[in-house]
């Protein structure tokens, strides 16, 4: 063109953020201009051109890389210095994430194609995925939304996708004549061949050290049939933009499936809301850790070649019509600002709802109310500490965290007090909590980190909506571990904020040394030194407190982070200086005070004290600012004789003593003037003893409390409280409100009054009868009074959720000095020394309100507290007076252990679950059995007394692989499939921490033998070593090629040693603070399935799949194998050396398990563990006892030496890990139920289990269906056996005979037989009544697939798999035996997956792998062959009439069929998943479906209407309708449905309620009901008339009976 266009004549901006991608760009242009003038304050680079008749400007940033907010500064500049562009095309490479090509076509990406954004559903296109929220049941919601494009540009995109399905895409063409009118780019830009395509599947990494794929293992690649055409397909739909590249196959793939995203970017989200544009992305990568960088030059051409071929469909027209993106833009903001404030509104009323869940500490904060009349700073003091503390918040190069330590009373809180003040003022301040000694939630550091999110989110603009995020996807996390605390709702919401790289935000510890866990003070300091970390914003910490010895023990690890300050070593003179000016300021106020309250003729002189009296008072005081806060307080405080004059003389008097006992040399002037005045010997004995009361009480309090909840406690008038506490303002905080607690201004005062041999005269203390005063105060408060009944708080529901509770009830019901007393009675009976034993005090309140005490701490959050006061009630026990005393507490211990997961969850389930499944003989059921509901006509049976289990800890979501006891046996570790290692106290069972970092299942877990460190390792061949009291990663090791499946360290932490499938033994060394790899040993020729020290460290034992076992010879500096041990007949999957090293366990899936001699390798014994496999070993720490855990639930303790058998506990489920706590008392289970059960060892015998063994299954009970009257339950076994049962649950008969595993049980329609079907291809049938075997009927050789008895009984249909494959109708209609074989059906060599009769009995109708057949059952001819679309077939179901037939399969689909002509009548589509139950309603006018998506679905039969979707934990696998009241019965229970039209007029029967099993909760129509324990879980079930049958793991059967009309 002759003439160059102007800035004004542009009208399509083209952002390329890659020099690759601007090349690809620049070679579709049709023609290029020169440059324009520059624009000042625009730093992009441009390039300007032609395609077609659009003009178009090629944008792209200075640094060739771009972010969400780089795309917005680069989209900026562009509609400045081009105000006319319109709209915005984004082109250039992304990441892609393919599908499933046989499942969604369209979404099967390769290398090369192309995705265009577009707009689905609420998204615009483009969805900014790192800015989401998770709401309850997984559901991902997106925070905002961004601009769809310009409604020309998704016209003409429809426009061409519309031409490309008639004629294909030009993209090729365009690459070919980019390629010929470019010759150099050839060898960069065309296209790699198919083979260099590879997508790798999830779980397999990139080898980090290599550049490209050439090392990596093929074996590994995702299996992919060639394309017919090598042309790039051209993909439409949502793309996923952030500010960091994702690099994690499985990352990708949670995000496509949660959120539809079909490719990744950076860039694009900074874009949309204020630049229109379309995003156009070539595929040159898969998003994880491969490199595809080839496919780079080539991926950005195909882009910039849509993008061509794009603008040569738009007409110039429809460009000229769109309004210039800048306007549009300032258009949208400014209805975006008529909105503003409604949302700003809005937002922060969500916003404070939110945090208002968070469990905060009151009163920590500097600018709470409590702190409001503390002493700051005069402001002529601490002026050069001032100075360094301002100097070193401002540093952008200073230490993180800032310890200011000093000795007690020089003066630390008040100067965090000021400088928090003069930060706040500034704006810097982000948060600060003040620490106190002996207040629950400043006493500990349980709300620390929330406490300070609170204060940070109204700090930080924008930090709100991310700690929001994680309340709302964790509405626990205020009960979560301080490291999870500190990391989700500190660190990450920190790392991710913008704007804020230069901003400097303070955070202020006050007082951390009075923090009640010392182990805390360290976990603390160690998590707040990662806020160096943090880039995005400048956080400063700064720490107080005095220099004990957790303090310098937490500071020492992070001595690089922190720098100190000593205020008790600042020069005297500058300390002198600080007190005069103190002083003088202080003693001016009194002076002015006095002589406005009193006479002239009283006054005291204008320059009273005097200075030489100031400097005398100096000289007491230093260094100690406390002393001299305390003489002014004392000087100031007024009575009827005020007299500051005469009360400073007092001090003067002891102006000789030392600094240590100045500070506490003031509190007898103080206390003297309680006794002075006329008063008599009997009024000041009185005036003493009320004293010890209630001053002895305040200082002696575990937390403070009110003048009127103090008085309640003393059982004294508030009144004489409040009036004997009002004399010692000058040592107590006593709030003007009765209801604010009061407290101690210094320790000091109460180290004063308790000293043995101070100079406190009448006024000293006796700690323990204080003690013992308040402890008896306490339970009498709560035996008195009415506070302590069941359901406190008039909740009703017995699964009314803790959580759900307003925590400003609690006061209403349980007042403050009833929390008190139920908390701390127990420990104030400790410090006393008090002894307790029958029928005492203690004694009586236990049997009278244990139950109730316990609801109440449930109720207040405390119930993990109560296991240990039991524990501590036990140590006080008086001996030989004490033994029902003894035995409660041993009962209340267990029941607490036990249950006490369930009510922190749900206060009331103490009524219901844990009453109900207690041992029959437990003292706390007894007491229990009053309150138990009534709609629960009968009780389960349950064993008589407490198991050898001691509590079951819940919080993993996969298998427990291995646990391990901490060396001090203090804490237990455990390691899952869910990709977690979790941390827990061993006494309480409470969770204390979760080590989150590995990206799929941890197989192992080992403390170091000094506890300080953990290691973990994984399936994704990583091992990580945390800091096991932070919980603070510090190595992730990576030298394996294949799974981990074992870790063990040598005795003396210095090395450790890792298996894994790659059939290597690897060993690390410790050197300089790390671990590294020292040798790889590789003589096993299969997987490493354990590994083992011994005690000394000389020998490393491995075991391994090739059923070996190696011996290696670890002293020496290269290891060598010493000898193969050989014996199992199969993979050996643990070994275990015993406490002296001597000897060697193994354990094989032979169901063996051997003992060697360690050092000649001599096998010594073996042990048959049949029923087996053995899973895991353990020797005991003596090494006397060696146990076994096996699949089918059993543990077995061994005698080692002689190989008998000790003990062997049952019920427990699927055991894959075992280990002995350090003192041998308990044993650790990990299971696959995703439980870990804490078991006593040594608590029953064989004997004394062979009872129940034979009663219940002895494996795994797989189903139980009740008989068509309900009057009988009948339940199968892996175990071969079926057992029959009555309604009390009590076993009427064994049924043997068969020789494998039973698949099928069904009862003939009169209740007189069970037929049963089996993989040993035999049906038999019993006559339940005598338990005998009727008749035994073999199926040539296949196993029994289907069985089931026709409506009249009269027939009896089986049918097989491969390779007998048919349908067998036997004649029933003898009531003793079966006739031969009727029919014998040709089933067109398909396995049988289904059968069902019809209602009239005349047709059955069969299911398989192909197709559906409908049979006429009395002659068993073939009637016809319904085929449809489904691989599969599933569950059938007829209408009540016989015409129809419902099917369901394995395409998600449900077909209703025409039984008369085979004829589709129309299909049900809305299921996720495989549909696995079919019902019609009894009016055959609504179909139910039950899908493993785990919904049930409800649909009209004539339109196929979607009518309810009911959402389900789990999928139920038979569906049935009933009519009064309108349920769905399900063999969980019944599910309540919305009634298809209005009830009829006829009278129904008494409205009655419903209940539900679902995996751990039986609920009902107003919610959860019974809590089930974990062995109480059922693995099967039936529901018939308010029976609910439940088979379990263990082999046990329950059945409970509910009243369904006390329920409606």
């Amino acid at each position: 063109m002759s003439e160059i266009p102007g800035s004004d004549q542009y009208t399509v901006g083209w952002i390329c953020a890659l020099e690759v991608e601007l090349v690809a760009a620049q070679a579709m242009l049709d023609e290029e201009f020169s440059d324009l003038p520059y624009t000042h304050g625009d730093s992009n680079a441009y390039i300007l051109g032609r395609i077609e008749q659009h003009y178009v400007v090629l944008a792209s940033p200075p640094s060739g890389d771009i972010g969400t907010s780089t795309a917005a500064t680069v989209a900026a500049n562009l509609l400045r210095t081009f105000p006319k562009v319109r709209f915005g095309l984004m082109v250039g490479v992304g990441g892609g994430a393919p599908g499933t090509p046989d499942v969604d076509p369209q979404k099967d990406l390769h290398l090369g194609d192309i995705v265009v954004s577009n707009p689905e559903g609420e998204q615009s296109g483009v969805v900014q995925y790192d800015f989401v929220k998770t709401l309850q049941g997984g559901k991902v919601v997106h925070n905002g939304s961004l601009n769809k494009p310009p409604t020309a540009l998704r016209t003409v995109v429809t426009k061409l996708r519309a031409r490309a399905r008639r004629k294909g895409y030009l993209i090729q063409n365009h690459i070919e004549k980019m390629l010929q009118d470019n010759p150099k780019m050839k060898s960069e830009f065309a296209a790699p061949s198919f083979e260099r395509d590879q997508l790798f599947k999830m779980d397999y990494s990139h080898r980090d050290a290599e550049k490209d794929c050439t090392h990596c293992d093929t074996e590994y690649l995702v299996r992919r049939q060639r394309r017919a055409q090598n042309d790039p397909v051209v993909h439409y739909g949502l793309i996923g933009s952030a500010d960091k590249v994702i690099e994690d196959a499985a990352r990708r793939e949670k995000l496509r499936q949660e959120q539809g995203l079909i490719c990744f970017e950076t860039g694009a989200a900074g874009l949309m809301n204020d630049f229109p544009c379309l995003v156009i992305r070539g595929i040159c990568n898969y998003c994880d850790s491969h490199k595809n960088k080839q496919w780079g030059p080539y991926a950005a051409a195909v882009a910039a070649a849509y993008a061509k071929e794009l603008l040569g469909v738009l007409a110039p027209h429809r460009v000229r019509g769109t309004p210039a993106a800048r306007e549009m833009v300032k258009a949208v903001a400014e209805q975006t600002d008529r909105l503003c404030d409604t949302q700003v509104t809005v937002q922060k009323v969500h916003d404070t709802v939110n945090l208002d869940k968070l469990r905060i500490a009151e009163g920590a904060a500097f600018d709470s109310y409590s702190h409001e009349l503390v002493a700051r700073c005069h402001p002529g003091t601490r002026v050069e500490l001032r100075c360094q503390i301002r100097d070193w918040v401002s540093d952008p190069s200073g230490q993180s965290i800032f310890w200011l330590k000093g000795a007690p009373g020089s003066g630390k809180s008040t100067f965090s007090r000021t400088a928090a003040q003069e930060f706040a003022d500034s704006g810097h301040l982000g948060a600060s909590f003040f620490f106190k000694s002996g207040e629950d939630d400043r006493g500990n550091a349980s709300r620390l980190f929330t406490t300070i999110a609170v204060q940070l989110v109204h700090s930080i603009p924008g930090l709100g909506p991310r700690v929001i995020k994680v309340i709302e996807g964790e509405q626990n996390i205020s009960s979560k571990t301080l490291y999870d605390q500190f990391k989700k709702l500190i660190l990450q919401p920190l790392s991710e904020i913008n704007g804020f790289a230069g901003v400097t935000k303070l955070i202020i510890i006050d007082a951390l040394d009075e923090c009640a866990n010392e182990g805390h003070i360290k976990l603390i300091l160690g998590l707040l030194a990662q806020v160096c970390r943090i880039r995005t914003v400048r956080i400063k910490v700064l720490v107080t407190g005095r220099a004990e010895t957790a303090l310098r023990l937490g500071f020492q690890p992070i001595h690089d982070s922190h720098q100190n300050y000593t205020l008790h070593e600042i020069p005297q003179p500058i300390i002198e200086h600080d007190l005069a000016v103190f002083l003088r300021s202080e003693l001016a106020i009194i002076r002015d005070e006095y002589n406005c309250s009193f006479p002239s003729s009283h006054h005291l002189p204008e320059g009273w004290p005097g200075e030489e009296k100031i400097q005398t008072l100096v000289g007491l005081a230093v260094p100690l600012f406390i002393v001299a806060v305390d003489m002014c307080r004392f000087i100031q405080e007024k009575g009827w004789d005020w007299d500051p004059k005469g009360k400073l003389e007092k001090i003067l008097l002891h102006r000789t003593l030392g600094a240590c006992s100045r500070v506490k040399r003031i509190y007898p002037s103080l206390l003297e003037q309680l006794l002075t005045g006329d008063i008599t010997e009997p009024e000041k004995d009185t005036r003493l003893w009320e004293f010890r009361i209630i001053v002895g009480s305040v200082i002696m309090l575990f937390e403070p409390l009110s003048v009127r909840a103090l008085s309640n406690i003393l059982g004294l008038p508030e009144a004489a409280v409040s009036g004997k506490l009002h004399a010692l303002h000058s040592v107590l905080s006593i709030p003007d409100d009765a209801d604010s607690p009061v407290r101690l201004l210094h320790l000091s005062f109460r180290e004063y009054l308790v000293e043995p041999n101070g100079s406190h005269g009448p006024f000293r203390i006796d700690e323990k009868e204080a003690h013992r005063h308040i402890a008896f105060n306490c339970l009498n408060l709560l035996l008195e009074t009415d506070h302590l009944h069941a359901d406190i708080y008039g909740l009703g529901k017995p699964g009314h959720s803790r959580a759900t509770i307003d925590s400003r009830v609690n006061p209403k019901f349980l007042p403050v000095d009833v929390q008190y007393a139920c908390r701390y009675w127990v420990y104030h009976l400790q410090q006393g020394e008090c002894l307790i034993c029958d029928q005492d005090q203690a004694h009586s309140f236990l049997e009278q309100r244990f139950l109730y005490w316990l609801e109440a701490l449930s109720l207040i959050g405390r119930v993990a507290e109560s296991i240990d006061m039991l524990v501590t009630l036990q140590t006080l026990i008086k001996p030989s007076h004490s033994l029902r005393l003894d035995l409660f507490l041993a009962d209340a211990r267990r029941f607490v252990l036990m249950y006490s997961g369930v009510l922190d969850i749900a206060p009331l389930q103490m009524y219901a679950s844990a009453a109900i499944f207690a041992p029959e003989k437990s003292v706390i059921r007894g007491m229990a059995q009053k309150h138990m509901p009534s709609w629960l006509e009968r009780l389960p049976k349950v064993p008589g007394v407490w198991s050898s289990v001691l509590q079951a800890l819940e919080g993993h979501s996969d298998t427990v692989k291995l646990v391990c006891f901490s060396p001090n046996g203090k804490h237990l570790a455990s390691a899952s499939d869910d990709a977690t290692v979790k941390l827990w106290n061993s006494a309480s069972g409470t969770l204390q921490q979760t080590l989150e970092g590995h990206t799929q299942g941890v197989n192992s877990v080992a403390y170091s033998p000094d506890g300080k460190f953990l290691l973990s390792a994984s399936k994704h061949r990583t091992i990580k070593l945390w800091e096991s009291a932070s919980g603070i990663l510090q190595q992730t090791l990576e030298d394996h090629t294949d799974r981990i499946n074992a870790l063990t360290f040598s005795r003396d932490g210095k090395r450790f040693a890792s298996g894994s499938d790659d059939a290597s033994v690897k060993v690390w060394t410790a050197t300089s603070g790390s671990f590294s790899l020292s040798q790889t040993l590789q003589d096993h020729e299969a997987q490493i399935l354990s590994i083992a020290f011994s005690a000394d460290g000389k020998l490393l034992a491995s075991a391994c799949e090739d059923y070996t076992v190696k011996v290696w010879d670890s002293a020496a500096d290269v290891i060598q194998l010493l000898q193969t041990l050989e014996g199992h007949s199969d993979s050996v999957w643990e070994v275990a050396f015993s406490h002296n090293g001597k000897e060697l366990a193994s354990e094989s899936q032979d169901g063996t398990m051997k003992l060697w001699n360690a050092e000649s390798g001599a096998l010594k014994k073996t042990f048959d563990c049949q029923p087996g496999p053995v899973n895991t070993i353990a020797f005991s720490p003596s090494g006397a006892q060696l146990a076994s855990g096996s699949n089918d639930g059993s543990v077995r303790i061994w005698n080692a030496a002689s190989g008998s058998l000790e003990n062997i506990s049952t019920g427990h489920t699927g055991v894959t890990s075992m280990v002995f706590s350090p003192d041998g008392k308990q044993l650790a289970l990990g299971s696959w139920d995703c439980t870990i059960q804490l078991c006593f060892v040594g608590l029953e015998d064989v004997s004394s289990l062979q009872a129940e063994e034979d009663e219940y299954h002895s494996r795994e009970t797989s189903s139980v269906a009740f008989s068509p009257n309900g009057k009988l339950l009948a339940s199968e076994s892996a175990d071969k056996t079926i057992k029959l049962w009555n309604p009390n649950v009590d076993l009427l008969h064994t049924l043997e005979g068969h020789s494998d595993g039973i698949i099928r049980l069904a009862f003939h329609p009169n209740g007189r037989q069970l037929a049963s079907g089996s993989w040993d291809a035999t049906i038999k049938v019993w006559d339940i009544t005598s338990g005998a075997l009727q008749t035994s009927l073999p199926q040539r050789s296949a196993p029994i697939l289907g069985m089931i008895f026709s409506p009249d009984g009269k027939q009896l249909a089986s049918g097989s798999s491969s390779p007998d494959e048919r349908i067998v109708l036997w004649n029933t209609a003898s009531d003793t035996t079966l006739d031969p074989p009727h029919y014998t059906l040709d089933n067109g060599s398909r396995s049988i997956t289904s059968l069902q009769f019809s209602p009239d009995s005349k047709q059955l109708a069969s299911g398989s792998v192909k197709d559906i057949r409908l049979w006429h059952a009395p002659s068993g001819t073939l009637q016809t062959i319904l085929a449809g679309q489904s691989t599969y077939f599933g569950p059938l179901a007829f209408s009540p009439d016989g015409e129809q037939l419902a099917s369901g399969a394995d395409d998600k689909r449900v077909c209703l069929w025409q039984t008369a002509t085979g004829d589709l009548v129309r299909t049900f589509e809305g299921h996720s998943e495989f549909i696995e139950s079919v019902a019609f309603s009894l009016d055959g006018k609504q179909l139910a479906t039950g899908s493993l998506d785990w919904t049930i679905k409800l649909w009209n039969v004539d339109t196929a209407d979607l009518q309810q979707t009911i959402q389900l934990q789990n999928s139920v696998d038979r569906i049935a309708f009933q009519e009064h009241p309108p349920c769905l019965k399900t063999e969980r229970g019944l599910l309540r449905i919305h009634q298809a039209q209005p009830a009829t007029s006829s009278p129904h029967p008494q409205s009655s309620g419903t209940i539900f099993l679902d995996q751990d909760w039986i609920s009902g129509d107003e919610g959860k009901l019974l809590w089930l324990p974990p062995e109480y879980r059922a693995v099967s079930s039936d529901f018939h008339d308010g029976n609910l049958a439940m088979g379990h793991a263990s082999g046990r059967v329950t059945m409970l009976n509910f009243s369904l009309n006390r329920l409606g």
